[in-house]
């Protein structure tokens, strides 16, 4: 996982002198161990000298993408039971992933003057609840006997089309050759009437009125307006749009850039998702819970992504002191985080003192306050 490190280690029969490359990543090149912490995929080559002899073997150190580290706001302590604790993750976040999927060579033929065209359809699944998408790209070759007549579509799992190429290129033959059409505004304009048409731009993002295709209310020249529903099917769509030429979708992709936040939690017993406490927190992503802990639990915040985690825990301990009447008479000091039990007779000592508690449980006995002596009590008390 990214961020963490591998011993890698040569050995072999002969007295080889090994170094290591490429240096990156390496905390050193020589000796027959090294750690390795690249910040990408990277194939590191030993090469073992024994005199004249000269071998070299490769290992490839494959870096899975992590989430960042996790953090909470609420720190262990000890609490009262039943007591509301608020806990705040930050961290567990991703961004730069991408879904892909590429439809191979497929030469699906463009139907003539067809309001319907023809759709090359991607079925995302992959992207996490949650996420969010950053950028979407669609490559594509297309070859066509009129290309100015070719339009070109994208539509979204919400439903949403953009014209991503149309009415580009010479009025004769001419063809796409690895286009990439991108959500990134910063992409040069797509105006040209030559051909081949290659390189980066960003969406065409025709009006309806120009489109043989009919897409109602749900085309847009908003690239983001496609991002809301991230999974599903994502359908790159080709249409001829005047009758006598016809044309010939070759290949296609779709690249879908996405990050987010990940945390989920556990155990989910004693936890909520309001102050109230009213509503079970049972599974999913949320950063902040609401803890109302029965006896002593600690709660892990977690961030999955792929094979790798990060973690955080804090521990909310309830804790009891109690007084058995004989020395020494109390097992610990009352606190206002702490329950009292009252196991025996008892009667405080005078002079003002005050004793603090969470709650009080009186399992045998009698209990006596002095006038002057103060018992404070967060919550109940059990006889």
């Amino acid at each position: 996982c990214s961020g963490e490190s591998v011993g890698l280690t040569a050995s072999s029969a002969a007295s080889y002198t090994y170094t290591w490359s490429p240096s990156v990543g390496l905390n050193t090149t020589s000796g027959a161990t090294v750690t390795a912490n690249p910040t990408t995929t990277t194939t590191y080559t030993v090469t073992g000298v024994d005199g004249a002899i000269v071998e070299t073997q490769t290992v490839t150190v494959t870096v899975n993408p992590a989430p960042s580290d996790v953090s909470l706001s609420a720190s262990s302590a000890t609490v009262c039971k039943n007591t509301v604790q608020t806990i705040t993750a930050t961290g567990g976040e991703y961004a730069g992933l991408i879904a892909s999927a590429s439809s191979g060579t497929v030469n699906l033929a463009i139907p003539d003057n067809l309001a319907t065209g023809i759709a090359q359809v991607f079925a995302i699944s992959s992207i996490p609840t949650g996420a969010t998408i950053s950028k979407v790209e669609v490559t594509f070759n297309l070859n066509h006997s009129w290309l100015s007549d070719s339009e070109i579509v994208l539509k979204a799992p919400n439903g949403k089309v953009i014209a991503l190429a149309a009415d580009q290129g010479p009025s004769g033959s001419g063809s796409y050759v690895n286009t990439i059409i991108t959500s990134d505004n910063s992409a040069a304009v797509l105006s040209t009437t030559a051909t081949p048409i290659t390189g980066t731009f960003r969406a065409n993002a025709t009006t309806a009125g120009t489109l043989r295709g009919s897409f109602g209310s749900n085309l847009t020249s908003t690239f983001s307006d496609l991002f809301t529903t991230p999974n599903g099917n994502w359908e790159v769509i080709a249409f001829d749009d005047v009758g006598g030429d016809l044309g010939t979708l070759v290949s296609c992709s779709i690249a879908i850039t996405y990050g987010g936040q990940l945390i989920s939690w556990s155990p989910t017993t004693d936890l909520y998702t309001n102050a109230a406490c009213t509503t079970a927190y049972t599974s999913g992503h949320a950063t902040t819970v609401y803890a109302k802990p029965t006896t002593t639990r600690t709660y892990t915040a977690t961030s999955t992504l792929g094979s790798c985690s990060k973690t955080a825990d804090v521990t909310f301990t309830s804790e009891a002191v109690s007084w058995s009447g004989t020395t020494p008479s109390w097992s610990g000091t009352p606190a206002a985080n702490k329950s009292i039990v009252f196991d025996a007779d008892y009667t405080s000592p005078g002079g003002g003192t005050v004793i603090e508690g969470c709650d009080c449980t009186v399992t045998s006995g009698n209990i006596t306050i002095a006038s002057e002596d103060v018992l404070v009590l967060q919550n109940d008390i059990a006889v």
